[in-house]
């Protein structure tokens, strides 16, 4: 455990805490601002404060003693987060392969649109056929790409413009 002067000097200057205490009251009064989320600004406003209440916590060698104070543990917190976040981020890279990784994106031009629009699966299935077929012939004569292992990928459509205003999912 930090002594007392170390975590306040580990302490940021300005919390989201403390811009939810300072500004949260008047956005809220000029903002439609759901009522989950009123919540949430509530619930981070209040972490680690006495309005939650605490414990005392004592040092094992000295003795020490000093005030903790309970944490929101809300999902959307910062603070109560940062920790688990840290945790998951730390799995996620244990399960990465010790290689690089490209992320070509492949696109259609927006005239196709209406033609894709009625002719979904047969468009999309020789696009993927066609992404396929460029990527592993770039495998093949780059074998710097590959170094020297295989090609890899997982397709995904992103379905919609940047406005929203065409979407493949339509029926």
């Amino acid at each position: 455990m930090l002594p007392v002067a170390d975590q306040a000097a580990a302490r940021p200057k300005c919390e989201l805490a403390d811009i939810f205490r300072e500004y949260g009251q008047h956005y809220c009064h000029n903002h439609s601002v759901p009522l989950s989320h009123r919540r949430v600004m509530q619930a981070i406003k209040k972490c680690r404060t006495s309005a939650l209440g605490g414990h005392m916590e004592q040092c094992n060698v000295c003795g020490f003693q000093h005030p903790a104070y309970n944490s929101c543990r809300n999902r959307h917190c910062p603070k109560c987060q940062s920790m688990a976040k840290a945790r998951w981020l730390e799995k996620q890279k244990s399960k990465l392969l010790p290689v690089g990784a490209f992320h070509p994106v492949f696109t259609l031009p927006h005239e196709l649109n209406p033609l894709v629009l009625r002719n979904k699966r047969v468009l999309f299935d020789l696009l993927f056929q066609a992404v396929s077929e460029t990527l592993l012939a770039f495998a093949r004569t780059h074998r710097r790409a590959s170094r020297g292992g295989g090609a890899g990928s997982t397709f995904s459509s992103n379905t919609s413009t940047e406005a929203n205003s065409t979407r493949w999912s339509r029926r």
